[in-house]
């Protein structure tokens, strides 16, 4: 849909020379890099997100079937450790090369391999502690403080190190640093993320998928119009706080709409089925 949305006006409007022959072989090829999605540079994750998440099913499955290990978490952790020193390879060797990318992301699978196993890693351990012991009322703002000061370090901690991660190219300038800034940031959003405790920003969580899939045209859209109506520059837009913060709020409740049309007439498209939905309505109810 963003491909013919692109193809077929944007590209026209704003004189776009990316190559239509190649976004759409990208469809099949689902190459990383913004170039091969022009019309949504966003879309790379998809499916990156699903080629790890079938080899870690895959292996796990393969492992226990064999019982090779007996602990779950030796499994994940294993796949942890050749993910990173997969990265540090790709990193030694200046790896990889941008004309050569690999089809389905997998230039990525190190990086996201290592992340994927990392967080199974926490939830196989931190999670059930948490569910176990509820943080009281008076105990919330000690978690906000504990995850704006984590957060603040970890900007502190990215000028000093002049660290630079970039996922959609397979690159980072240092695997040692990316992982301490990764693990610093999961723990600080995850202490916000229990402070805050609120309905509206876990339900922004579950469609979270869907945002990433529609937010970039809807973005594009709203920042020409915007400028065009105001007689401002588009980089000048984006400069401005208020102007981002308005086209961030537009854009977010656009995608949400989104998100519940698609839940209400294709739910296969954000992962549930109308059973599922209806299960939850009764359960609500």
């Amino acid at each position: 849909v963003t491909l013919a949305y692109w193809a077929l006006i944007e590209r026209r409007l704003r004189g776009d020379e990316g190559s239509v022959p190649n976004a759409l072989a990208n469809i099949v090829l689902a190459r990383a890099g913004s170039d091969n999605y022009p019309q949504n540079a966003a879309l790379w994750f998809l499916p990156c997100l699903f080629v790890t998440e079938m080899l870690f099913l895959g292996i796990f499955t393969f492992v226990k079937s064999k019982r090779a290990i007996r602990y779950d978490w030796a499994v994940a952790a294993t796949l942890a450790t050749v993910s990173f020193l997969s990265i540090i390879a790709m990193h030694s060797f200046d790896l990889p090369i941008d004309r050569l990318r690999l089809p389905w992301a997998l230039d990525i699978l190190p990086f996201s391999m290592l992340f994927y196993c990392i967080g199974y890693l926490l939830s196989r351990f931190l999670m059930p502690c948490m569910r176990k012991s509820k943080p009281k009322a008076s105990l919330h703002a000690v978690y906000a403080a504990i995850g704006m000061a984590g957060l603040g370090l970890l900007r502190v901690f990215d000028e000093l190190t002049g660290l630079s991660v970039n996922l959609n190219d397979a690159s980072t300038s240092n695997p040692f640093w990316m992982l301490c800034a990764a693990l610093l940031g999961f723990i600080s959003s995850l202490m916000l993320c229990v402070a805050i405790d609120c309905r509206l920003l876990q339900f922004l969580g579950r469609a979270s998928l869907t945002i990433m899939c529609v937010h970039e045209p809807v973005k594009r859209v709203l920042i020409f119009v915007m400028a065009k109506i105001l007689g401002m520059n588009t980089d000048a837009l984006r400069a401005n706080l208020v102007y981002a913060m308005l086209v961030t709020v537009v854009t977010v409740a656009i995608c949400v709409a989104v998100h519940l049309i698609m839940g209400r007439f294709a739910p296969v498209l954000i992962g549930s089925s109308r059973h599922n939905l209806a299960s939850q309505g009764k359960a609500r109810a």
